[in-house]
């Protein structure tokens, strides 16, 4: 969204940005993420990051634990639809508190290396990746953990196990549902919704349509593209 400081803090300053997320990725892939207000947006920033506990996320040991810091890449910004207050939304990399060197354990450094290793190579002149992101959306989960006994039970409007009173009367049958059309495929709309979000942030979308499973089993997917951005687009 952004190349350099000073169009981002034009940005923030016209728009009236109110909050600045930084997120992260844990060594498990999870989001972690900081929340700044905009005054505190510098070049420092830019320069020193953020401090954060590295042992709280598996980074460092406790006693290295402050050893780690934020710092925002500006490529990455997008206004953020999750949030109640206009909120910029940074993902950030990881760099080491003493060297200012990129943290080798940060995933998207990972990522940035296993680039610069296939470019130095010379086998190929980048790698392309397009991940096909497939879930599931169903009505109802209910579960049950006890001391002599657990289970579980799936409640689809699309499937054809459901009592008729929960189905629209249009069940899928299994390994039937490639690209089913309405009214079998019953999250049409919540998929439209889904990527025109998707789109309001900047993420391209190739398609999106139900997939072959059965009940509840779509599909979106997103245009080819170089590891890191692919990364940070999943």
């Amino acid at each position: 969204m952004f190349t350099t400081f000073s169009d981002a803090k034009e940005y923030i300053t016209k728009e009236k940005v109110e909050v600045l997320d930084l997120k992260y990725i844990d060594l498990n892939g999870r989001w972690r993420h900081v929340t700044i207000p905009p005054s505190a947006f510098s070049p420092a920033l830019l320069e020193e990051g953020v401090g954060f506990d590295g042992s709280s996320v598996g980074y460092k040991e406790v006693h290295l634990s402050d050893m780690v810091l934020l710092v925002p890449d500006l490529s990455t910004a997008m206004i953020d639809p999750f949030w109640e207050r206009k909120t910029i939304s940074f993902i950030c990399g990881i760099v080491e508190a003493d060297t200012r060197q990129p943290f080798p354990f940060d995933p998207r450094n990972v990522a940035k290396r296993a680039e610069e290793h296939l470019s130095q190579m010379g086998w190929v002149d980048a790698s392309t990746w397009g991940p096909e992101l497939e879930f599931n959306v169903f009505d109802k989960v209910f579960y049950n953990i006890q001391m002599k006994q657990s289970s579980y039970q799936v409640v689809s409007g699309e499937s054809i196990f459901e009592p008729d009173d929960l189905t629209s009367g249009y069940q899928i049958l299994p390994g039937e549902g490639y690209q089913a059309i309405p009214p079998a495929d019953t999250f049409h709309e919540l998929r439209s919704e889904m990527t025109a979000c998707l789109e309001s942030i900047g993420i391209e979308i190739k398609y999106h349509h139900h997939e072959v499973g059965g009940a509840g089993q779509l599909e979106i997917e997103i245009p080819m593209g170089g590891l890191l951005r692919t990364a940070d687009t999943v």
